[in-house]
Order: C-alpha cells, then sequence, then structure tokens
C-alpha cells in the first residue's frame, strides 16, 4: 500500500510540476497578452477553443479512452491506429463542411470565417494530442506528457506575441494553432518506435472486434462529452450572439485566472487517478474505494484557499495585474469561482463514472445540464444582462456536479 501510494504521489508531482510551470508561463504570458490584444481578440479564441472543444471527441469516438483499458500492448496499439484512422476521416469531413459554407457565404462576421479552416485543424491535432497522452500514461510516461504541458504554454506564448504586430486581431489565434502542431510533432517523435510497417498493417477484423468490444466510448461518453464541452462551453459558444465579444473575451480571461489554480491539480490528479482506479477496481475495490476518497478531500482542501481570495480580493488582483480594459472580469471571477469549486471537488467522480461504466447516466445527466444552462442564459439574454447569464450557468453547473456526485456515491456504495 505504502509502494503504491508513493508512486501515485510521484506521479501526481510529476506533471502538477509540469503543470504548475505551464501555468506559471500562461499567467504571465497572459499579462502580456492582454496589453497587445483586445478583448474581441480573446473573444474571438475564446469561440475558436471551444468549437475544438466540442468537436474533438467526434475525432476519436473517445476510443482514445478505451487505450488505459487495453489488456496488452498489441491492442493498445491497434486502438491507437484507431483513433488516428478516425481522426483522419474526420478531418476531411469538417474541411468539406467548412468549404461548403464558405462557398455559400453563409457567415456574415468575417472572423468567423477563419474559424472554417482553422477549426478542422485544431480538431485533427487535438485529437492526435489525446491519444498520445492515453498512449504514454497507459504506460506511465508521465514525464513525456508533462513536458507537453510546458511545450505547449511556451510556444503559445512565444508565437502569440510574436504574430501580435503582424496580425493583430487573429495572432492570439494562429498562435493557438501553432502551439498544437509543435505539440503534436514532439508527441510524433518521442513515439517513433511504435510506427513500424506492422503497426500501420493490422487487420480490419481486429480491428472492427475492438471497436465494438470498447462501444460505449463511441455510443455514450462520445456523446456525453460533447454535451459537457458545450455545457462548459455555453457561454462562448453563445456570448459572441447573443451579447459581444468583448463581454465573451472579459469572461474568458475571467474563467483562465479561476481556473489556474484548479487546473494545475485537477486535471494532474485526474490523469494519474483514471490508470490507476481503473486497476484497482477490478482487483481490488477497497484500495479502489480509499484512494478515491483520499484524493477527493485532498482536493477539496485546497480548493478553499481560492475561492476566499477570489472571493475577497478580485478586483484588487484584476486592478493590480491587467488594465482598466478587463476590470469587467473581475465580477465574473467571484461568480464563476464557485462552479470551478464544485467540479474541482467532484473531478474523481467524472472517471469514476467511466470505470462503473455509467457512460449511459452520464450522458443523460450532461444533457439535462446543457439544456438547463441553455435556457438560462437565453433567458439572461431576454433581461440583456451577462451578468446573469454567468450567474445561470454556475448555477446550472453546480447542479450538474451535484448528480454526478450523488451517482458516483451511489455506485461506490454498491461496490
Amino acid at each position: 500500500m505504502i509502494l503504491l501510494k508513493n508512486k501515485v504521489l510521484g506521479n501526481i508531482g510529476l506533471l502538477v510540476g509540469g503543470t504548475a510551470i505551464a501555468q506559471a508561463i500562461t499567467f504571465v504570458g497572459m499579462l502580456y497578452l492582454t496589453k497587445i490584444y483586445t478583448p474581441e481578440s480573446f473573444g474571438i479564441v475564446s469561440l475558436c477553443t471551444s468549437l475544438i472543444s466540442l468537436l474533438v471527441p467526434l475525432a476519436t469516438m473517445r476510443y482514445d479512452k478505451a487505450i488505459i483499458l487495453a489488456k496488452d500492448e498489441i491492442e493498445t496499439k491497434r486502438l491507437l491506429l484507431i483513433c488516428f484512422a478516425l481522426g483522419g476521416a474526420f478531418f476531411i469531413f469538417l474541411s468539406a463542411i467548412g468549404f461548403i459554407v464558405y462557398s455559400l457565404n453563409i457567415l456574415s462576421n468575417k472572423w468567423h470565417n477563419v474559424l472554417l479552416v482553422l477549426v478542422p485543424v485544431g480538431v485533427f491535432l487535438f485529437g492526435l494530442m489525446n491519444a498520445f497522452q492515453m498512449y504514454f500514461e497507459k504506460q506511465s510516461k508521465f514525464k513525456v506528457t508533462s513536458s507537453v504541458a510546458v511545450l505547449e504554454a511556451s510556444s503559445k506564448l512565444g508565437l502569440q506575441y510574436s504574430l501580435s504586430n503582424i496580425l493583430p486581431m487573429l495572432g492570439m489565434l494562429f498562435g493557438y494553432i501553432l502551439s498544437l502542431v509543435f505539440n503534436v510533432c514532439f508527441y510524433v517523435i518521442k513515439a517513433k518506435k511504435i510506427f513500424s510497417r506492422s503497426f500501420f498493417c493490422q487487420k480490419k477484423n481486429d480491428l472492427i472486434f475492438l471497436c465494438k468490444k470498447h462501444i460505449k466510448f463511441p455510443k455514450y461518453f462520445t456523446w456525453s462529452n460533447i454535451i459537457d464541452s458545450a455545457s462548459q462551453n455555453i457561454c462562448a459558444l453563445t456570448f459572441p450572439f447573443l451579447f459581444s465579444l468583448s463581454i465573451l473575451g472579459n469572461f474568458s480571461l475571467a474563467y483562465k485566472i479561476v481556473r489556474l489554480p484548479a487546473f494545475l491539480f485537477s486535471m494532474a490528479t485526474r490523469r494519474v487517478y483514471y490508470p490507476k482506479a481503473s486497476e484497482l477496481f477490478f482487483y481490488n475495490r477497497e484500495k479502489f474505494k480509499t484512494l478515491y476518497k483520499k484524493g477527493t478531500f485532498t482536493l477539496f482542501v485546497i480548493s478553499i484557499i481560492p475561492v476566499i481570495v477570489f472571493q475577497f480580493f478580485a478586483e484588487d488582483l484584476f486592478e493590480l495585474f491587467f488594465d482598466s480594459r478587463w476590470i469587467e472580469s473581475a465580477a465574473y471571477a467571484k461568480i464563476i469561482v464557485w462552479y470551478v469549486f464544485f467540479n474541482f471537488c467532484n473531478s474523481l467522480a467524472h472517471e469514476n463514472m467511466i470505470i462503473f461504466g455509467l457512460q449511459k447516466r452520464f450522458l443523460i445527466i450532461e444533457s439535462v445540464w446543457f439544456t438547463l444552462s441553455f435556457l438560462l442564459i437565453f433567458i439572461a439574454y431576454t433581461l440583456k444582462s451577462p451578468e446573469f447569464a454567468i450567474i445561470f450557468y454556475a448555477l446550472s453547473g453546480i447542479v450538474m456536479e451535484i448528480m454526478i456526485f450523488l451517482s458516483n456515491f451511489h455506485a461506490i456504495r454498491r461496490a
């Protein structure tokens, strides 16, 4: 048990270290980027990243998550190949859709036309990154995935800063996409030994068998991920049309700042927890329960400090680090921190929904969240109040987290 604990903590420490460096770079970068880019520039990037997040589950049909559950190296490589093939096919499909939309001149906003090219590219690259990440974490090579976090943050900042003079409005957007290219290239170099002839010459029947074996992922988890992404990014997907890119830019900055401490620990913990908890669930249920309870309690304790800081010092922090164009972000941060708190504390329960095989229930919960948040934001639009839209978004997210926690609690008691 001590050996297991030390190994888990070591892996979490490795990921936290890499993520901490990446988040530090991101924070320092935002201090500079908010001075050279407008809220509208942040808004268009937020819209693009939200669309990518919405569509990326379809790039792999979430077979990347099945890599962790693969029984051996052969199955792992086959699942990786399935992800590559699906990603390539979906890229072609999205590019064709984008070409048709552009040809018919459907979009009136010239900035939105740029997304017809960059979103398919971003979805394809992100799908590859997800597959590679699961491949390396399956082998407990967290040093590789930790390095990618640092590479992404540093390359994105450097590119966005360098492109500010050439592309005043779109420099952030192109810098983001180019940083994904660097990340994928890094993964390919680190995984080059698997790209043998045998890797690409898999039997069709073997691949079909694997797809059927893990059918719950495309059947339920893909769509729950899409709805989850649509719900989490519903402000980014609706604000440009219901309010303005400027309001979205202020909201996206507030969300990024609030999520920095949560993202630092939550993502690292989840990425280490998922493969280890998946193993323990099948071989030692008591250790599985202990790992979950201790992990969740730790996340709860960690999350208290950011909530207090943002509730009492949000205005002071934003005035200290950002200029007057971003003062609205402070008010938004005080609202959204409550949803981030619940989401952060409940991080491991999200992973358990996969381990318990509750993808269908997860899909239902996500559907309720999306419907509720969309309706409430539309009500806020009729009231012409972006503040109400953010309050409603936070409340609907908290309701969703409570539903997931209760489902998880019931499943653990039965385990």
